[in-house]
């Protein structure tokens, strides 16, 4: 596909292929370098391209010049195979727990204009869209804002359990998330979500936990279940759960053992502000230098864009719809010769 179209910015059913097969073997990374670049266009209809333009021998500025739906290069596409890309895309994102990508990729599923009703791929998508909104952000994200309202609408309709499950996030309440968990055990499950859903809880905790480092310089193991499950049956944290979150880094503190082996641990929240590492700034630096690749190559085909509409057979009619307008508008055309005249007559009376 690269080698075909270096830029990937034309959409094709292989695009859908792809994804569709690296999901089904789990190797997802294969499928990030098409994943990462921008679509821009779709395969052209052979009377909006030339024959000359089409020969794919000849030096083309663009692939979309010769990647048609007349080329071979690609099957008939349908607003599923969109709908799908983007699906699927989101869900390699989630399997590599890239929540900003996987957020990315969901809104463009659900944000999609739709003449009637909603599909049921992006109803899939907003449910996922829910809880990926909460590991990423902590919130039940509102969808893009070109969605629309009734959209918006029908989604939360359709998606009761998981907003409800965002809901209680939200408010912090252990008990009543556990209990939208279990409430809705049957609904994860047959929406191949319960992975998703286990991942929320365990956010929870990292979040709730996080967030009573504001509040106490240190706690003992014993303390700190007390304020993360208010209900004594729910208190099954352990120690080797507060040490993963320090561990994979979402904790900043330490834990420290006691002398007696038969006290508690104590965990101490980190005071010390944390310095960006050298590492951490060359990841940055070449996260923008990706960045400004990516935009390069968006600003390329957003002018090619703007050629192609500017040809198109619609925008040509409009704007002599325009002139025509403009020539039969008294008030706004240039003022004739016998307007001249008029204005030299009144002149004429004032001297």
């Amino acid at each position: 596909m690269l080698r075909l179209d270096p830029s990937a910015a034309v959409f094709t059913s292989n695009h859908v292929l792809l994804v569709k097969l690296c999901l089904q073997a789990k190797t997802y990374s294969y499928a990030l370098p098409i994943l990462n670049k921008h679509i821009c266009h779709f395969p052209a209809l052979p009377e909006q391209t030339t024959s000359e333009r089409s020969t794919i021998c000849a030096d083309h500025v663009s692939s979309v010049s010769f990647i048609t739906s007349a080329s071979g290069f690609s099957s008939k596409l349908s607003y599923q195979d969109y709908l799908q890309y983007f699906l699927y895309g989101g869900m390699i994102y989630m399997a590599l727990k890239e929540w900003r990508s996987a957020l990315h990729f969901l809104g463009a599923a659900i944000s999609t204009p739709i003449a009637s009703s909603v599909s049921l791929i992006m109803v899939e998508a907003y449910k996922k869209w829910v809880l990926v909104g909460l590991l990423e952000k902590g919130k039940l994200c509102s969808p893009p804002s070109i969605t629309a309202p009734h959209v918006v609408k029908l989604y939360q309709s359709l998606a009761r359990p998981y907003v409800s499950l965002a809901q209680a996030f939200e408010r912090g309440d252990m008990k009543r998330l556990r209990g939208e968990v279990d409430a809705a055990m049957e609904i994860w499950h047959t929406d191949n979500n319960f992975g998703l859903v286990s991942q929320v809880v365990d956010a929870f905790f990292r979040q709730t936990v996080t967030k009573l480092g504001k509040t106490f310089a240190a706690l003992t193991v014993a303390d700190l279940v007390k304020q993360v499950f208010p209900s004594p049956a729910e208190r099954i944290v352990t120690e080797s759960a507060v040490s993963s979150l320090i561990m994979s880094g979402a904790l900043d503190a330490s834990l420290v053992q006691m002398q007696d082996a038969a006290e508690l641990s104590i965990l101490r929240f980190s005071t010390a502000p944390s310095f960006p590492r050298l590492s951490h700034e060359l990841d940055v630096q070449y996260h923008l230098k990706k960045e400004r690749q990516l935009m390069e190559n968006l600003v390329s085909n957003l002018e090619e864009i703007n050629n192609a509409m500017a040809m198109s057979d619609e925008c040509l009619d409009n704007l002599q719809r325009g002139q025509a307008w403009a020539a039969s508008n008294g008030t706004n055309s240039i003022p004739a010769e016998g307007g001249l005249e008029m204005d030299e007559d009144l002149m004429g009376d004032m001297s």
